[in-house]
Formats: C-alpha cells, sequence, structure tokens
C-alpha cells in the first residue's frame, strides 16, 4: 500500500482538530444554555415557633433555603400568605408544624376537613406563590394517617394547586423517621435539613381521649362511647360506640398504642387498639359496690381501683381497694373498710404507694404498695361535690376541683384548689371558673392544668406560672361524661447526642457521672438503670429509680453517679416503667447493648508535686519572690493543660500573684509557665502559711508552703564619752 505524503497527514490532523474544537464549543454553549434554562430551587420553611426546641430546626436547614418562624399565638396561615405575598416562583414549601389525623395546627388556626373552606383565599394566595409544578411537604404527625386523612390533604392540594406530601405516622423522635408517606402528584422537593441533623421530639398534638355513657346502662347505645378531641376542641372524632353498657372509666396504655375501658355493667375490661381501631374484651372481673376511682400500673401491668359501698355514713366492706392483673387474674382485695367513700385514687409507684381520697371525712390515706398497711395522711377542708382529682409526683401535691349544687351558674365552689400530699400548703388557685368543672388533667411538663366544664361542654386551661384561667375551646359531647385522659402527644425520648458522654463517644472518664439528656422533663416510674460491660455482656451495677445515686428528677437530664468505677465498652440500660414523663407517658425499655454505649478513657493520673521543699524564708518587708521552683508537678497523661492556683491565702495578709501559670501534662518534672510570687505584708515579720493548687480539669493536688519572715537586724550605735570638767570658780 502506497503511503501519503507527510503534508497530507498533517492536514488531515488539523481538519479533525477543527472539527473537535467546533464540536466542544457547540456542547459548551449547549451546557451553558441548559444550566441558564435550569435555575437552582427556590424553597421555603415556615417553623410554628411552638414547637419544642424549635432552633434545633430553625439552625438545621441547608443554607439558600428561606426561613421563617410562624407566631403560634396567631393565625399561621394568614402569616404564610402574607410572607408569600407578590411571590410566584417558589418550587417547595416545607411546613414543621404539630398535627394529628387530618389536621395541621397552624397557632390559632387548625386546618381540617371540616374548615378548609373557610380558608380558600388564603390557601390560594399561598399557592400561588409556587411554579406550576410547586410542593407543599407537610412535616406533622399523622396528618395523612387514614382515608379521611388523606381526603384532607387532597383538598388541600387542589386548592393550592401544589403537589402535596404528608406523614401517615409519626415524625421526628429516636425510632421514628422523617419519611412523608403519602404523596399526591409528583413531589419533587427532598429533605430541607442538612445531613446529620438532630431533632428528638414529635411533632404531634396533644389530645383529650373520654368516654361517655347513655342514660339506659342495661344496652350499648350510642352514647356509651370512646371518642377524642384536640385541646382546642377540633378535630372531634368518636373513636368506637356502642360497644359496651357503661364505659364508665378509661385508662390510657400508651407504650402498647391502647386505650383500656371498664364497662361498668358487665364488669369487662377493654382494649381499644389506637392503630388498629379494634375492641379486644380482656377480663371479666367480678366486682361489687360502685366503682370509685381507676389506675394502671404500667409496669407490672395490673388495674388497682377502689369501690363504695351504698351507705356512706360508715367504712363498710365494700370501702375497699382491690387489684387484678390485665388478663383478669390474681384479683385480690388489698383492704376494706378503709374509709367511708374511697371515690378517688392515685397510683404513686415511686414512692410504692397509693393515694386514697376519702370524701365523707375528706380525709387523704395512703396504701403501701408492699404491706398493704393504711396509714391516714392527712385531713382537709374542702366543700363541694369533688370533681377531677390528679398528682404532681415531683411536687408531691394533689389537684382538685370541685362544684357547687347549682350547676346552672359558676359559684364560689366551682373551684380548682390543689394541697400537699401530707395536707400542708392548702390553696383555692381560681373559683367561679365554670359551673361544673368536673374533671381535670395535668399538663406538669408545660404548666398546665386542663379543665372540663361538664354543662357548656367546655376546656379551660389553668396556666401554673401566670395563673391565668382562659377559655380554651368547647366541644359538643351527648352523654354523661365518664372519664378524660389527657395525652400530649409525646412520649420522652433521650437525646443520644445531647448526653454526656455522647452516644458512641470515646472519651469519658472513669471518674466523670453519666448525664442522660431526655426531650422532656422526666419523673421515675418503678424500675431499674443498668450499666452493662458490651465485651462480655455483664451487669456492671443496677440503679433502682429512687436510688440516690440518680439526681435530676423533674428535669430533662438525670445524672448517675455510679459506684462501680467504669472502664471498657459501657452501655446504659433501662427496665420497662422506669423513666415517664409527667403525663404518664413511658419511655420505651432499652434492653439491648448497641442503643446507647461509650468508651471509658484510660483513668486519670492526677498530678503530684515532685519538690521536697515546703519552707521558704525571705526578710521582712521583701519585695515579690518568684516560688515557681518550688511548685514543680509530675502529670504522665499526654494533652492536658495543668493550672495553678491558690487554694488557701498566706494566713497573715500576705501575697500570692499567678500570672499565665500553665503549662502542658506528659512528663514527671513540670514547672509552672508565667511566675508565681509571693510577697509578704508591709511590716510583719514571723511565720505565714499558704496553700497552692494544680488540677488538670479533673483532679487536684495541693501543696503548703511554710514561710519564715525574719525580723530586721538590729542596728549599730556609737556612743560618745562624756567627760565632766570641775571649774573651782564656777
Amino acid at each position: 500500500m502506497k503511503r501519503k505524503p507527510k503534508h497530507f497527514v498533517e492536514n488531515q490532523l488539523q481538519k479533525l482538530f477543527i472539527v473537535s474544537m467546533a464540536l466542544i464549543i457547540i456542547l459548551m454553549n449547549s451546557f451553558v444554555n441548559t444550566a441558564q434554562a435550569s435555575p437552582e430551587r427556590h424553597e421555603v420553611v415556615f417553623v410554628m415557633n411552638n414547637l419544642t426546641e424549635d432552633t434545633i430546626l430553625l439552625n438545621g436547614v441547608k443554607p439558600g433555603i428561606e426561613v421563617y418562624t410562624l407566631d403560634s399565638a396567631k393565625d399561621g396561615l394568614q402569616q404564610m400568605a402574607d410572607i408569600l405575598s407578590g411571590k410566584s416562583d417558589i418550587d417547595a414549601i416545607h411546613l414543621l408544624s404539630h398535627g394529628t389525623k387530618g389536621q395541621i395546627n397552624l397557632g390559632s388556626v387548625s386546618l381540617n376537613n371540616d374548615n378548609i373552606q373557610n380558608y380558600n383565599d388564603q390557601l390560594e394566595q399561598i399557592g400561588a406563590s409556587l411554579t406550576e409544578d410547586g410542593d407543599i411537604l407537610l412535616y406533622g404527625c399523622n396528618v395523612a394517617e387514614d382515608s379521611k386523612s388523606q381526603d384532607f390533604v387532597k383538598k388541600l392540594g387542589l386548592v393550592t394547586g401544589a403537589d402535596i406530601a404528608a406523614s401517615t405516622d409519626e415524625l421526628g423522635v429516636i425510632g421514628l423517621d422523617w419519611e412523608l408517606e403519602y404523596t399526591t402528584g409528583s413531589v419533587e422537593a427532598l429533605s430541607p435539613f442538612k445531613k446529620g441533623v438532630y431533632y428528638p421530639y414529635k411533632l404531634s398534638s396533644p389530645v383529650m381521649y373520654y368516654t361517655t355513657v347513655d342514660s339506659s346502662g342495661s344496652v350499648a347505645g350510642s352514647d356509651d362511647k370512646l371518642a377524642v378531641f384536640n385541646t382546642d376542641g377540633t378535630n372531634h372524632n368518636i373513636l368506637a360506640s356502642a360497644f359496651a353498657k357503661a364505659p364508665n372509666r378509661a385508662l390510657l396504655d400508651m407504650p402498647n398504642d391502647r386505650i383500656l375501658v371498664w364497662d361498668n355493667v358487665d364488669k369487662i375490661i377493654y382494649s381499644y387498639g389506637l392503630t388498629s381501631h379494634s375492641i379486644t374484651p380482656l377480663a371479666n372481673i367480678s366486682i361489687t359496690g360502685t366503682i370509685g376511682s381507676m389506675v394502671y400500673d404500667y409496669v407490672n401491668q395490673k388495674i388497682y381501683y377502689t369501690t363504695i359501698d351504698s351507705s356512706g355514713s360508715s367504712a363498710g366492706p365494700d370501702d375497699k381497694i382491690g387489684v387484678f392483673n390485665l388478663d383478669g387474674s390474681n384479683h385480690q382485695i388489698l383492704a376494706s373498710s378503709i374509709s367511708k367513700a374511697p371515690n378517688r385514687m392515685i397510683l404513686d409507684t415511686f414512692r410504692n404507694r397509693a393515694l386514697i381520697w376519702d370524701n365523707v371525712d375528706k380525709k387523704i390515706l395512703a396504701l403501701d404498695l408492699t404491706t398493704n398497711a393504711i396509714t391516714s395522711l392527712a385531713a382537709l377542708t374542702i366543700t363541694g361535690s369533688m370533681g377531677g382529682f390528679a398528682y404532681d409526683p415531683i411536687g408531691d401535691r394533689i389537684f382538685y376541683t370541685t362544684y357547687d349544687s347549682s350547676g346552672t351558674v359558676a359559684g364560689v365552689d366551682d373551684k380548682l384548689g390543689v394541697f400537699n400530699a401530707d395536707g400542708s400548703n392548702h390553696q383555692i388557685l381560681a373559683s367561679n371558673i365554670s359551673n361544673a368543672p368536673t374533671q381535670l388533667a395535668l399538663d406538669l411538663g408545660n404548666d398546665t392544668v386542663w379543665i372540663w366544664e361538664n354543662v357548656n361542654k367546655q376546656i379551660y386551661q389553668y396556666n401554673l406560672n401566670t395563673n391565668n384561667l382562659s377559655s380554651y375551646g368547647a366541644v359538643t359531647i351527648t352523654g354523661t361524661m365518664g372519664s378524660l385522659l389527657y395525652y400530649d402527644g409525646a412520649s420522652p425520648t433521650i437525646d443520644l447526642n445531647g448526653s454526656n458522654p455522647a452516644n458512641l463517644s470515646s472519651d469519658f472518664l472513669p471518674e466523670e457521672d453519666i448525664q442522660l439528656k431526655f426531650s422532656e422533663r422526666v419523673i421515675g416510674g418503678s424500675g431499674i438503670i443498668y450499666l452493662y460491660n458490651t465485651t462480655s455482656n455483664s451487669q456492671i451495677e443496677a440503679i433502682p429509680v429512687n436510688d440516690p445515686r440518680i439526681t435530676g428528677w423533674g428535669t430533662n437530664t438525670l445524672t448517675i453517679n455510679p459506684d462501680a468505677t467504669l472502664s471498657g465498652t459501657v452501655a446504659v440500660r433501662w427496665s420497662r416503667g422506669a423513666i415517664r414523663d409527667y403525663n404518664d407517658n413511658y419511655l420505651i425499655e432499652n434492653s439491648s447493648n448497641t442503643y446507647y454505649s461509650f468508651s471509658v478513657a484510660s483513668a486519670n493520673t492526677a498530678p503530684a508535686f515532685t519538690g521536697s521543699t515546703i519552707t521558704l524564708t525571705v526578710n521582712q518587708n521583701a519585695p515579690a519572690t518568684d516560688i515557681t521552683g518550688l511548685l514543680s508537678v509530675s502529670d504522665t497523661d499526654s494533652n492536658q493543660t495543668l493550672t495553678w492556683s491558690q487554694s488557701a491565702a498566706p494566713d497573715h495578709g500576705g501575697q500570692l500573684l499567678f500570672t499565665g501559670a500553665i503549662a502542658s501534662s506528659g512528663s514527671t518534672q513540670i514547672a509552672p509557665g508565667g511566675t508565681i510570687t509571693y510577697t509578704p505584708a508591709t511590716g510583719y515579720f514571723g511565720s505565714e502559711a499558704f496553700t497552692v493548687q494544680v488540677s488538670d480539669g479533673v483532679a487536684t493536688a495541693t501543696k503548703q508552703i511554710t514561710v519564715t519572715i525574719n525580723a530586721p537586724a538590729p542596728q549599730n550605735s556609737t556612743v560618745t564619752p562624756t567627760i565632766a570638767v570641775f571649774d573651782k570658780y564656777a
């Protein structure tokens, strides 16, 4: 084959180079045009300011996304519409608020299926701010939980013209998620949060569960029901009806996702599944007398109850306290003829007792849950009929309501009161509060007492900080109110990153205390906190929750001071029912070594003074003397800062001065940096002592120095002799 001439090959290469460059320029222009046609997304985050520690969310939003806080005391929907007014280029709106089934709570507005048409103007204005493919993401618990809730989400999408994403379950909190499982349309927006943002709280709304009883009693009627509503009176739903003849008592069992209901005619305990919505009879119990109170021991799965006999004038055999297991087994009468009318009871597992109210003699009794011994604690002067009765386990206080006999007007005996369990410090917090305040519920985590007014069917809120009573919401309820139960929407959770040590940390020192941080203030239940060695899976220590080694109850941080010296990798566990919040919501049991663990660093080597000299000699009125040479130490730990300072001042007025007296550890002979000087008090001589200390941030060593201050030397004097001369002529 004949070879091409050299100049021919060069020409071909030149042509290929020109064509390649042209193609690159075309591709670059195409890339530039494409980039110009696809600008960065414009997204907005709204955060209601009534979310717990909302600053975590505000600070956790990705850079470039606009963030706005909404005032929960005002109309949040209108605030959003005002902020978005005039915009039309928003790709996504992220809304973080409390939510519940089929509802988002926006301050003074609770938006749901029943009222969405009332807010069309605001919703259309919000929708107008979005691009054609714009999204709205609702970060609130259970907003799209069931088909009815999802109808609300669809309506919201139709009014705003947006693709909507919402959650079918709880959001936030350890073990749960931030996934919005239900969507309408094609939602393109991703999470607005930076990677690693940790928010240990739920975004669910507080609610009231209640039972009512109809007037017949012989059959299960439509007013024999279990229902729920938000504390502001919205989102009122009947959960179950005509399933029992007289459901006059109910108990929350949130860790098991259910409500326990007592049928007072057939004497049956039912379980209502909050997720399954199924009703299951658990047990039939033979109980005589009129039921007074029922309380639930979540730890041991038992129900305690009181009954009242018909006389009321004397303590009879049916004035008693009993207990049975949830399956009906082991039914026992713990005490009988205990009082004339034991119609209220509180379970205080932290102190291993039940508190019982005698409604005739107006006194508080205590039942020891181990010995069944009854003790009279106090008698009180209380007028009116007893209504609600609730306990503050940290303050050891009992809150109550009474109501007068009229029912048609608010009188002086329509009141809220409180007293210590020993009867002291009895106060009337509010009177004339409503026509018939027959029920109350405590939310001490938010310093609130909720009161149910049974004539006008009204919820009142009493603020324990401001002593302000306000009407909060009205609910249309038929039938006679049986039980009223408050659920704040969140069980306590442990903040793994905020605890000390943080989960999986490796720098915890053996002599340090363990500090567990929670999502809310917690109190002790009945159980144990365990420390385990994860390598051998062996128990290091078991500490009952009422042991003095655990402190901090009533706050959101517990401090554990174990007896054992910790080493290796340590896991913290806790038993069922050990820790709860003020509303009897329990921390989920942890029996795992992997949920919360940390590695213990080597034991700290305390600094030690090395010099043997403990004395110093100076003269009276001597100037400042450098004493750093007396204060060398040994500390073989590395990377610690040693700091010298005064422990005890000179005892005769001398002065110590420390200037930059620090150094790094890691040697057996370490002199203080900077200077340390001693100056005796002016005019003083004799003996003086002071103490210097050195700390490595964990341990401290001290050294006492004794100073001898010399007296001034005696001064020499010249004596001039005097010669006497006798003058005979004088």
